[in-house]
């Protein structure tokens, strides 16, 4: 099952059926923009096995020219999309059916912040699995705080995806590490929601 409404901050148990769509909506999207070699990234929460996520799926789009999303905004609307953010990094489009969200589509350059941030937080949760638990737990406790209002609940989580990527990937790698004492950091943060 996808889609989750606007300020809904309700997380679903992972579902196998999530790559599985990212497949389907990657062919959709090379179809529609007429680009088979479209360059596309699963990221987000529904990227992370055995995770629950907000059952949204996010899409992150190789983009070399900010105007090329916009361009291209007349044939994503044939796929529902509809743009949400334009700025200098990167164009957001979000997928609705009706008052439920299911796609996030980001374009981005690779060489961006944005891109780059993505892609190893991602990478990171699929290499150390203790951790993506931890960050699971974090979500949920955060999503418990903020039912209802998902810009406060990305801003509380945006603590604990910092002190993941402002951390070495030596240190994760130990193995032996404690995930609950290397985001002591974080700990600070969150007493602020609490």
């Amino acid at each position: 099952m996808l889609g989750a409404k606007q300020d809904s901050v309700a997380l679903t148990p992972y579902h196998p059926s999530w790559r599985y769509r990212f497949q389907i909506e990657v062919i959709a999207l090379r179809r529609a923009l007429k680009s088979p070699n479209l360059y596309v990234e699963h990221i987000g929460s529904t990227a992370i096995p055995n995770i629950a996520a907000k059952a949204i799926l996010d899409l992150l789009v190789y983009s070399d020219a900010k105007t090329e999303a916009l361009d291209l905004a007349e044939d994503l609307a044939a796929l529902n999309y509809r743009c949400i953010s334009n700025d200098s990094t990167c164009q957001t489009f979000v997928k609705e059916k009706g008052d439920v969200i299911t796609h996030h589509l980001i374009f981005a350059n690779p060489e961006s912040k944005h891109w780059q941030n993505a892609i190893e937080f991602r990478d990171c949760m699929l290499k150390h699995p203790t951790l993506a638990k931890h960050y699971e737990l974090e979500k949920l406790r955060l999503a418990t705080l903020f039912p209802s209002s998902s810009k406060d609940y990305l801003s509380a989580r945006a603590g604990f995806i910092e002190t993941v990527l402002t951390t070495s990937d030596a240190t994760l790698s130990k193995g032996t590490t404690n995930p609950s004492l290397l985001l002591q950091d974080h700990a600070v943060a969150k007493t602020q929601y609490r």
